[in-house]
């Protein structure tokens, strides 16, 4: 993923962007944001602090991936967009805003394996998404199993400081749990 990194000048005068495989510059900005909080409010919102840090990377990869696609570098903008699938896979409609931009980027490229491929995850991300099977690191493209766990680049590990599948899934069970016991106790 580290393979190209560029200079280029956003629309409307803003300052030069750094364009890399995944944006560093984000990474520090969430580490420091993120610690200090943390420290003055204390977990809960050193947790919530970090899900918004993350999602403030996958918007920031996504306007990148745009800005890559306007100027016809389209293997940096897939960079950028698995940057974001990766990012934003925990959050379902981020996942599938990930899937879209790329389904559309296979058919500026006639990339018909690319298209198939993401025809099939954005179909398939909601039932996964229900059971709260997320693959961590998965890149998201047809070039790699949609289940596949993979390593979490070292630029993006910052995001995934204390995250773990497994209470995602234990949280999820509660939930779908209490949701079923109030059904059966309320409306049953």
């Amino acid at each position: 993923m580290a393979e190209a990194k560029k200079q280029v000048y956003g629309a409307g005068g803003r300052e030069p962007h750094k364009f890399g495989a995944c944006d560093e510059l984000v990474q520090i900005d969430a580490r420091a944001k993120g610690e200090e909080v943390g420290i003055h409010y204390g977990v809960f919102w050193k947790v919530y602090v970090m899900a918004l840090n993350v999602k403030a990377a996958f918007r920031r990869e996504m306007d990148n991936a745009r800005l890559a696609e306007e100027k016809g570098d389209f293997a940096l903008a897939k960079t950028h967009l698995e940057c974001a699938h990766i990012l934003g896979q925990r959050w379902y409609l981020a996942h599938m805003e990930s899937h879209y931009r790329m389904f559309r980027l296979a058919l500026k490229q006639s990339d018909a394996k690319e298209v198939r491929g993401q025809i099939v995850r954005l179909i398939g991300a909601g039932p996964f998404h229900m059971v709260g099977w997320t693959p961590v690191g998965n890149t998201g493209g047809a070039n790699v199993s949609p289940t596949l766990p993979m390593p979490i680049p070292a630029e993006l590990q910052p995001y995934f400081k204390g995250y773990s599948l497994r209470k995602g899934l234990i949280m999820r069970g509660i939930l779908v749990a209490s949701l079923v016991a109030a059904y059966f106790l309320f409306w049953y």
